[in-house]
C-alpha cells in the first residue's frame, strides 16, 4: 500500500476494532490483508488483547488528573464536574486519534526495516491530444508535435496542440466537407477555423465542422465542453449545435459545456450577444455578457447573471471553484486526469468546495488541498479514486 494511505488503513482497523466498519471498508481491509504476510502479522499484533489492553491503560493515563481532586467548595465542585466531563471527552477523542496515528507509525516504520514503502506514482494531469477524422474516414493522431495533415490536395499544419485551417490552401468546392476532431479523455486540444474563429476542446469533447464554411450559416456540431471566440461576420451567423440545443452568434466569445453524463447544459458568455434555442421545446432565451443559460435535461431553461472566470478558466490553466458540488467537481478531474472516481457514500456528493487550483498539477497535490479544506478524504488506487 502507498505509504499516504497507511493512515487511512489505520483508521480501518481502528474501526474495526470498535465494530463499525462499513462493507466498502472490510474490503479495503482485506485487500491490504491479502498484499503480504508483514500486513497480517502487524494486523495480528495490533488486535492482540495484551496489546489492546495496555494501550487501554495508556489512554485512561490520559484522563482525569489528581489536580481535579483539590477542588471542595459547591461552586468549585460544579465547576469541576463540568471541567471533568469535558476532559473525559477530550480523552475518548484523544484515544480514538492516538491508535490510527499510532497503527500508522507502526505500519510505516515496519515497512521500513522488512522492505521499502512502494509508492503510488502521482497521477499526471492532461496533456495536448486529439485524434482527427477526415471526411474519407483517414485518421491522424494529434498531439504537441508539428505534423502535416495531407487530405487530398490541400495541407492542414497542426503544431503545439493546435491545428489551423486558416493556414491550409482549401479549394473551393460550394459544398461542405467536414471533420471530426475528439479530444480524449486527460487531453485538451485547439482549433482555429477556415472563417478565423478559435475554438479551445476540454476533455473528453469532440467537435464536427467543415473544412470550409459554404452556406449562410456557419455551423457547428458539439458534445462535450469548448470555450469558442467567433470571427464576426453579420451575413453570416455562426452556430453551435449540441443535442440539446442551437446557440447562435454573430461575433462573440463563450463557454458551452454539453456533456451527456451532465443533468444541465450551460451556455456562458464572456462578451457580445448569443441566443440559446433548446430543440426539445422550441424555447428560445438572448443573453448578455456575464449571463449564463441553464437547459436541463428536461428542457426547462433558465438565465442568471454569473461570474464568467468559474466557467472559462479551464482554458487558461486553472480550476475555479465556487461551492461547486463534490460529484460535479470531481467529473470534470476524472475527464481531466482520466481517472475514476467512487463515493463510498451517496452524501458525500454533496460536499462543497471553493478554489483555484494549478490545471497542470498532479491530482494527488489537488486531491490533498481539497481534503484540507473540505471534509473529503480520499484514497488512491492507480487510477481509481475513492471518496470517503
Amino acid at each position: 500500500m502507498p505509504e499516504n494511505n497507511h493512515f487511512k488503513i489505520s483508521e480501518i482497523i481502528s474501526r474495526h476494532l470498535g465494530g463499525d466498519i462499513s462493507p466498502w471498508e472490510k474490503e479495503v481491509l482485506d485487500s491490504w490483508l491479502s498484499e503480504s504476510a508483514n500486513h497480517r502479522e502487524l494486523f495480528a499484533k495490533w488486535t492482540n488483547q495484551h496489546t489492546l489492553t495496555e494501550k487501554k491503560n495508556a489512554y485512561e493515563r490520559i484522563k482525569i488528573e489528581p489536580a481535579w481532586e483539590k477542588f471542595n467548595a459547591i461552586r468549585q465542585k460544579v465547576v469541576r464536574r463540568k471541567r471533568q466531563i469535558r476532559r473525559l471527552r477530550l480523552s475518548r477523542y484523544a484515544a480514538i486519534l492516538l491508535f490510527p496515528l499510532t497503527v500508522s507509525w507502526f505500519i510505516w516504520q515496519e515497512n521500513r526495516t522488512i522492505h521499502p514503502p512502494v509508492s503510488n506514482p502521482p497521477i499526471q494531469a492532461g496533456q495536448p491530444q486529439a485524434r482527427l477524422t477526415l471526411s474519407n474516414g483517414r485518421q491522424f493522431i494529434l498531439d504537441n508535435q508539428n505534423r502535416q495533415i495531407e487530405d487530398g490536395d490541400n495541407t492542414i499544419p497542426a503544431d503545439s496542440g493546435k491545428i489551423n485551417y486558416t493556414l491550409a490552401k482549401i479549394p473551393s468546392r460550394n459544398r461542405e466537407i467536414y471533420h471530426t476532431l475528439d479530444i480524449p479523455r486527460g487531453g485538451e486540444y485547439s482549433i482555429t477555423l477556415e472563417d478565423g474563429t478559435k475554438v479551445w476542446l476540454n476533455a473528453e469533447s469532440r467537435l464536427k465542422f467543415p473544412v470550409e464554411f459554404c452556406g449562410e450559416t456557419r455551423e457547428v456540431y458539439l458534445t462535450g465542453e469548448a470555450f469558442f471566440k467567433v470571427t464576426s461576420d453579420t451575413s453570416h451567423p455562426f452556430i453551435v449545435i449540441t443535442d440539446q440545443a442551437r446557440i447562435t452568434v454573430l461575433g462573440t466569445s463563450f463557454n458551452v459545456s454539453s456533456y451527456p453524463d451532465d443533468q444541465t447544459m450551460h451556455t456562458t458568455l464572456e462578451e457580445g450577444k448569443v441566443q440559446v434555442k433548446a430543440i426539445r421545446s422550441g424555447e428560445s432565451m438572448q443573453m448578455q455578457a456575464g449571463e449564463q443559460i441553464r437547459l436541463e435535461k428536461n428542457g426547462k431553461m433558465s438565465k442568471e447573471k454569473t461570474d464568467v472566470t468559474h466557467y472559462t478558466s479551464w482554458k487558461s490553466g486553472r480550476f475555479v471553484f465556487k461551492d461547486m458540488p463534490l460529484d460535479k467537481l470531481l467529473r470534470q478531474l476524472a475527464r481531466w486526469y482520466d481517472v475514476e472516481i467512487h463515493f463510498q457514500k451517496e452524501k458525500r456528493k454533496q460536499i462543497t468546495f471553493t478554489g483555484d487550483l494549478k490545471k497542470y498539477e498532479n491530482l494527488n497535490e489537488i486531491l490533498e488541498i481539497i481534503e484540507l479544506t473540505s471534509e473529503a478524504q480520499f484514497m488512491t488506487e492507480g487510477r481509481k479514486i475513492t471518496v470517503y
